[in-house]
């Protein structure tokens, strides 16, 4: 009888790139909180590792292999979504480095690396739930979606002019600035 290992095991270099960005999470952490090190490493793990741990977690999770084709293509889609914040995060700190909050543009395009997080993640979530059901019917995605969609109506319809008259701002900066918490309130 032949023992076949366990996934894990077959991939070590999985297992080593969860170690490390766990490592560079804590360093991370450290760093930021004890501010050792000057400015040059504040700077180092203020951006460059800040911004490498969600692109290096995204990836993860992306490599993730389970068995079921099901949690596969979830774990995927997540990935997918974490790696696109990532890379939103990623554009943020090198275009406006050293641009004054108030100069910022709203939005930007780093918004649509944050607000493409969602689709995927809505979906990879979805998967996720649905292979841990024993009945998980085409009628739940239809359900998920009614609902999703319900929550965006009356949020336009009761939020979105309201916001718009009082903040002044233009239509596209007040959809994106509810967009995010509706994004999270769906989610």
């Amino acid at each position: 009888v032949r023992v076949q290992p366990a996934t894990s095991l077959r991939r070590p270099w999985r297992n080593a790139l969860f170690g490390f960005v766990v490592l560079l999470l804590v360093a991370t952490t450290v760093q930021l909180q004890t501010g050792w090190g000057g400015a040059a490493v504040d700077l180092f793990f203020g951006s460059v590792a800040y911004n490498g741990i969600v692109v290096l977690a995204g990836i993860c999770c992306m490599l993730n292999r389970e068995r079921a084709t099901l949690e596969r293509r979830a774990w995927l889609l997540l990935g997918l979504g974490i790696v696109a914040w990532g890379v939103g995060d990623i554009y943020y700190s090198v275009a406006f480095h050293s641009t004054p909050e108030e100069n910022i543009p709203f939005p930007s395009p780093a918004d649509v690396g944050f607000l493409a997080f969602y689709p995927p993640v809505f979906v990879g979530l979805g998967l996720l739930v649905a292979s841990k059901l024993v009945r998980f019917s085409r009628s739940s995605w239809l359900d998920g979606l009614i609902a999703g969609l319900t929550v965006g109506a009356v949020a336009a319809a009761l939020v979105f002019h309201p916001v718009l008259e009082s903040t002044g701002g233009d239509a596209a900066a007040v959809a994106t600035n509810l967009a995010y918490p509706l994004g999270d309130l769906i989610l």
